[in-house]
């Protein structure tokens, strides 16, 4: 009987590698997942802004040529609000947003990552309640069929489920976010801000 239990002391690292590694695979799995979604957003953020562009152009056109631009400012409208909200969660994780950090980045590594959590649980709890605020309205314009106030009438839930997109995102990027600090590393957008930095590149997030 002793020789079973041998064989079995070692093969057991070799089954908790072999665990390690599935589990790692699942990790970068779901982190390629989330990191498409997020680019995929922002992809079509720019596509809504080089919407945007076309439509100023024809309407400029349109109205010295007498073509139809009935609607045009709508258009323009709805999609400038999706290319707002949907570039949220990836301007985001790349530290492309503005922040504050006179006093954050005085403190030592151990005080400045118990703050980073801190504030990407207040953003969770935050963004949760704007995501729900969000939903509530929308629900609440399609239940009773509301319709745009515009030329282009439709009904208005239709335009407005880009910003519940967006929303949503950009909460699933803060959740993932915290889950990456809490698990001890340093968050992506300071990550990215400061390889911005070494660059030369000096955006807003920097």
């Amino acid at each position: 009987m002793a020789e079973p239990n041998h064989l079995n002391q070692l093969l057991k690292p070799h089954h908790d590698v072999l665990d390690d590694e599935l589990a790692n695979r699942k990790v970068h799995g779901m982190r390629r997942f989330l990191d498409y979604v997020y680019k995929t957003a922002e992809v079509l953020a720019a596509t809504c802004m080089f919407t945007i562009l076309c439509l100023m152009i024809y309407s400029s056109l349109g109205r010295e040529l007498n073509l139809p631009t009935t609607g045009v400012d709508d258009l323009t409208a709805w999609f400038s609000a999706a290319a707002v909200f949907l570039a949220i969660a990836a301007t985001f994780k790349n530290g492309e947003m503005v922040r504050v950090g006179l006093w954050i980045e005085k403190l030592n590594p151990a005080k400045r990552h118990a703050i980073e959590i801190f504030t990407l649980s207040t953003a969770t709890i935050a963004c949760g309640y704007m995501l729900y605020a969000i939903c509530s309205y929308v629900y609440q314009s399609y239940i009773t069929n509301e319709p745009t106030q515009g030329l282009l009438v439709i009904p208005i839930w239709i335009p407005q489920m880009t910003a519940v997109t967006g929303v949503f995102l950009f909460f699933i990027a803060i959740v993932d976010e915290l889950i990456w600090v809490l698990r001890g590393n340093r968050p992506t957008y300071v990550v990215q801000a400061e390889e911005r930095l070494a660059r030369g590149e000096f955006g807003e997030g920097a």
